[in-house]
């Protein structure tokens, strides 16, 4: 199970990854935004990246204090896409990017943030020793809320792929 569960983790964390490349790409899509690309890209993967190492090592931490600042590392990780988001919305170039449904991507982040406070305050077993062991415990809320973000984030990542089909970039 000590293994399963960081398996599980960094699958969750390789989610993030993907799932917040492909606004960054088609907004920043055009050769003059490329570089913008790159930066936000790298910011959210190496932060993915750290958060996934502080999933599998073993760094001396045990118990709350391990659980706490994993959670703190996917609340990091899934809000490192800020800055790349804050661009979208105000820096826009309105040459090569077009309008993003960026509400998207902000619900499919504070998703995320829910399901990793939920995950690190144990929300529901604390309530009730043993009630929510088969059905209803924080990691499964966790992977409910990764799970509906990813599919907040994919329905937005189709809808950028068709407007960067009608958008093009100028020469």
């Amino acid at each position: 199970m000590y293994y399963w569960r960081k398996f599980d983790l960094v699958g969750i964390v390789l989610q993030i990854m993907g799932s917040c490349t492909s606004p960054f790409y088609y907004l920043f899509y055009c050769d003059e935004d490329k570089h913008l690309f790159w930066r936000y890209a790298a910011l959210t993967w190496v932060t993915c990246i750290l958060a996934g190492a502080c999933v599998l090592m073993p760094m001396g931490l045990r118990g709350k204090a391990k659980h706490y600042l994993c959670a703190l590392a996917f609340l990091l990780a899934g809000w490192s896409t800020s800055p790349g988001c804050i661009h979208m919305m105000f820096y826009r170039n309105d040459r090569t990017m077009f309008e993003c449904c960026i509400m998207c991507w902000f619900g499919g982040g504070c998703l995320y943030s829910i399901g990793a406070i939920i995950y690190a305050v144990k929300f529901p077993e604390r309530c009730g020793k043993g009630c929510f062991d088969v059905i209803g415990s924080s990691h499964q809320i966790f992977h409910l809320s990764i799970l509906t973000a990813a599919i907040v984030h994919f329905y937005a990542s189709i809808n950028e792929y068709h407007m960067r089909q009608i958008t093009h970039c100028p020469l």
